[in-house]
């Protein structure tokens, strides 16, 4: 039961402390949230929504960030590239990369890239 607990705990951690950031809406808490640790893995998931969240509070500076940070972590991850090619703050260079990674993971989607960032 010990073991069990161990391995559970983080994971409830982590997802008590992201509903805790969601639900005050608190870009500090947020962000606490969305540092990896032993008691906070790293989620891709949780990256790519913390780009959307933090893109409808024109805070695209962060949102940029974030993006870069989910596709590092997780380059096999489709919508963290998908993330990076919509925001705001990325490049021209960051769309490029992002469109070709989508269509690597996802080579029979004709729609990648039809729509304007």
């Amino acid at each position: 039961m010990l073991f069990g607990t161990l391995i559970a705990l983080p994971p409830f951690i982590a997802d008590t402390k992201w509903t805790s950031a969601l639900k005050f809406q608190d870009l500090k808490k947020l962000e606490e949230a969305l540092k990896p640790s032993y008691f906070n893995p790293q989620s891709s998931e949780r990256l790519a929504n913390a780009v959307i969240i933090l893109s409808n509070s024109n805070l695209d500076d962060k949102a940029y960030v974030y993006a870069k940070q989910g596709v590092e972590f997780s380059p096999n991850y489709f919508d963290g590239w998908k993330m990076l090619y919509y925001a705001r703050k990325s490049t021209d260079s960051d769309r490029t990369f992002a469109l070709e990674n989508m269509k690597r993971l996802d080579p029979l989607n004709n729609a990648i890239g039809l729509a304007n960032p």
